[in-house]
């Protein structure tokens, strides 16, 4: 097992942006909600080595909004990793944030880590679900890194949250992901979106 030197990560999930800055999603103003956040991230001593967005970047798909995240983030210069929730579109997502310290890589090392970022969102559909390629994927990539500590990260929660509103739209085949965890002791951390409330387990 590769010795993993200390790492630290900040994971930012579910920002909502709009094309147009001044919207509001449920009367919050997502655009001011992520500068309080960039803030916070600025203000962080040290600085994280790395940012994961954990989907729900955007709240209306647009390029719009995701250019401007990508002009929200560039000025803090920590790369940052990014995989899609069920209010985003891939394919722009992938035209759109490509940028340095924006990285479009699923499968990325750091640190001595692994890091695996999976698609679960549905199109259509607000639950998540992982489809057969994506776990067999996974099952691929972690049968050719087994000697990293490996972190997996998703948008939609494996595991229920007690929320009647959440738990209707939690990852389907959550089931299959941890199967395939199972076979391979070297994953430490699976992180997820999605949830926008406080939880305990």
């Amino acid at each position: 097992m590769i010795h993993a030197t200390p790492l630290l990560v900040a994971q930012v999930t579910d920002i909502h942006l709009f094309a147009n800055a001044s919207k509001e999603l449920l009367g919050l103003p997502t655009a001011k909600s992520f500068q309080a956040v960039r803030e916070q991230l600025q203000k962080l001593s040290p600085q994280p080595d790395l940012l994961l967005l954990t989907g729900d970047l955007s709240q209306d798909g647009n390029p719009e909004s995701y250019q401007c995240l990508q002009e929200l983030l560039k000025p803090l210069g920590i790369p940052t990793y990014w995989l899609p929730g069920n209010h985003d579109q891939p394919l722009v997502m992938e035209q759109v944030l490509n940028q340095a310290p924006i990285f479009p890589q699923k499968s990325f090392q750091a640190g001595g880590w692994q890091f695996l970022l999976l698609n679960s969102a549905v199109p259509g559909c607000v639950h998540g679900q992982l489809s057969p390629e994506s776990l067999d994927w996974l099952n691929l990539q972690l049968q050719q890194t087994r000697e990293r500590p490996t972190l997996i990260g998703l948008h939609h929660p494996p595991l229920l949250v007690n929320s009647d509103w959440l738990d209707s739209s939690t990852l389907q085949n959550s089931e299959e992901l941890f199967e395939t965890i199972a076979r391979h002791p070297q994953v430490r951390l699976v992180v997820f979106g999605h949830i926008h409330q406080e939880f305990e387990r």
